[in-house]
């Protein structure tokens, strides 16, 4: 039984992952194909990098919060 409860407080939390990642990834599409569309290589460019940097900081600070985080939560 405390393995369903496990999943089951674990896949929202995971949802909500997969969703920024997905949000950066599809404005960091768009941008970069506007900019493709107006000729800006340069521009999509360095859209592509600044998006790539934006999700290493998330993941960089999502990992340091739950794997070095001070507090252990258990739901018993």
């Amino acid at each position: 039984m405390e393995a369903f409860f496990a999943i089951g407080i674990s896949i929202p939390f995971v949802s909500l992952i997969f969703s920024f990642g997905d949000s950066i990834g599809q404005g960091t599409n768009s941008i970069m194909s506007r900019f493709i569309g107006l000729w800006d290589y340069e521009s999509a460019y360095n859209s592509l990098i600044h998006g790539m940097i934006l999700s290493n900081i998330i993941m960089c600070y999502y990992n340091y919060y739950v794997l070095y985080s001070p507090k252990v939560y258990y739901f018993t």
